[in-house]
């Protein structure tokens, strides 16, 4: 890291950004135009699986090692799923060079920031193996959301009823019917949603209509067709990529409705610094623990296939450069579905065809490294007119609410960046200018704190989160979980962290059945 004594009104005294790690010192000022940058990016392992995708025709080797059971990734979902074998002999094999999939964190000066997963409820099956395995207990958030319409801060904004908001009282009103629609559909549906999910038969033949039916539809559609005004979808915009992990446009009307009948407080939420990685790292430093070479990062899976007389798997992975294949009685996949349906080459059509359709939202994390405190009334603070849709103070769950002006801080910044420009993602320029943007956004809401600011860090994120597009429930989701002979689909690309470590349990019940099949 480089870091620079520099006058006032310097733009940006360090700019750090990565997908493991991608780092440069930038002089930006208001009055002068950039220097030429000097990056040393490291992209995240994309360039096998792209070959992959473009048809590449590997040339695979004969196993060399063997395995009672394979773990493709080491996300959330594959750790629980490790943890719950302890006596067998697996390896975790992940093609980054860390583990924990979407729930990272990184440090800087004693501070955490978060790079990923955010929280997770107070009390939850999640919180009570945590504390049960790892004496682990996440920290109360409290609160309610924010919302910066120009340099107007709305503080509490749903228990104060909307009344807060810079509009008439007739918009104010179309606040509180959206609330009431979406709650009402919400809590009509869940139960049915449930049953759905778990993947069995109707129990409410006419739920489940009204369910499918939203599904078929954009969220955007669903507000034009009930005559919500501009500023009720210019809050859903700037709410849903984040939360929902998509725009509503490219969103289910369902799964948008679902999720934001929910939002009310964070008053039964809770967090570590950094955000889950927390829980991430126990569950690592646990499999590790239960024996030698359990994990092994830098290793890119290619090809997931199931021998000829069914009994056993062959995983062949990149490491090093060398092709190296593995032979396992059953092999769990707990990586991203889009690039199973390259590497397993035993998927069926019908389920080939419905990974095809799963669409992904790329959320990236700007930190904003400030030398003073420039913002710590409130946990998630919406705003408009920015690449984000919101900042976090990052050690809020230990400092939260205190006055302390002169104690730095870190503004971690959600960045859910459009489809349509994930390719400017590889532009190292455009990454400087998203930054340049989104201080400056802070800037004219706090005046004279770009003043404070010494470093911004960007964790840089392709294929991060799963776009519930319309038609997700009914075309995609029946295939997500369903196995291949003896490769467990683990039904990868959860929305919380509770869903990965059901589905990790699953997964190791699911493998265990495998071992002892003929």
């Amino acid at each position: 890291m480089v870091r620079n004594q520099m006058k006032r009104r310097d733009f940006i005294r360090t700019v750090i950004a990565g997908s493991a790690a991608l780092g440069w010192p930038v002089q930006r000022t208001y009055s002068e135009e950039p220097e030429p940058i000097q990056t040393n990016r490291q992209h995240v392992v994309r360039e096998p699986l792209h070959m992959l995708r473009d048809g590449y025709q590997f040339s695979i080797p004969e196993p060399t090692e063997f395995r009672e059971v394979v773990i493709v990734g080491a996300g959330a979902t594959s750790l629980f799923a490790a943890y719950h074998l302890p006596e067998v002999d697996l390896v975790c094999l992940e093609k980054e060079l860390r583990t924990g999939g979407n729930a990272q964190r990184d440090l800087r000066d004693g501070t955490y920031m978060n790079l990923g997963a955010a929280y997770t409820d107070m009390e939850s099956e999640l919180v009570d193996f945590m504390e049960r395995e790892f004496n682990l207990s996440p920290l109360l958030i409290g609160g309610y959301d924010a919302y910066v319409l120009d340099k107007t801060i709305v503080r509490n904004l749903y228990r104060d009823d909307f009344k807060g908001l810079p509009y008439s009282e007739r918009i104010k009103e179309e606040f509180r019917r959206f609330v009431a629609l979406v709650t009402e559909i919400s809590a009509r549906l869940r139960d049915e949603a449930d049953v759905l999910f778990a993947g069995k038969a109707p129990v409410d033949p006419l739920a489940r209509r009204e369910i499918l039916d939203l599904d078929s539809i954009s969220f955007e559609h669903w507000l034009r067709v009930n005559n919500f005004p501009k500023e009720v979808v210019k809050w859903c915009e700037i709410y849903c990529p984040p939360q929902v992990s998509s725009f509503p446009k490219n969103s289910s009307a369902f799964i948008c409705v679902l999720i934001m009948g929910g939002m009310q407080n964070y008053d039964s939420i809770g967090s570590w610094p950094g955000g889950l990685a927390a829980m991430a790292e126990a569950l690592a430093e646990g499999v590790t623990k239960q024996g030698q070479g359990r994990i092994r990062t830098g290793s890119c899976v290619i090809r997931v296939k199931n021998t000829i007389d069914g009994k056993s798997v062959d995983v062949t992975y990149l490491q090093d450069d060398k092709l190296q294949t593995i032979r396992c009685r059953a092999c769990i996949w707990g990586a991203h579905n889009h690039v199973a349906r390259y590497a397993i080459p035993d998927m069926p059509a019908e389920q080939n065809d419905a990974f095809s359709k799963i669409e992904y939202l790329d959320i990236s994390m700007i930190n904003l490294c400030f030398n003073r405190t420039i913002y710590n009334k409130d946990y998630i603070t919406w705003l408009d007119n920015a690449p984000i849709q919101n900042f976090m103070p990052a050690d809020w769950v230990l400092n939260r609410g205190k006055t302390r002006e002169d104690t730095p801080q870190i503004l971690s910044c959600d960045w859910a960046n459009p489809p349509e420009k994930r390719s400017m993602l590889l532009s190292d320029p455009w990454i400087v200018e998203q930054c340049q943007l989104t201080a400056s956004r802070i800037n004219e809401i706090f005046p004279g704190s770009i003043d404070y600011l010494e470093e911004i860090r960007v964790f840089l994120r392709a294929h991060s989160w799963v776009n519930y597009s319309p038609g997700y429930v009914s075309d995609v989701m029946p295939y997500v979980s369903k196995d291949i002979g003896r490769i467990v689909m683990s039904g990868t690309d959860h929305g919380s962290f509770s869903d990965s470590m059901y589905a990790g349990i699953e997964s190791a019940a699911a493998a265990s059945d495998r071992l002892v099949m003929p």
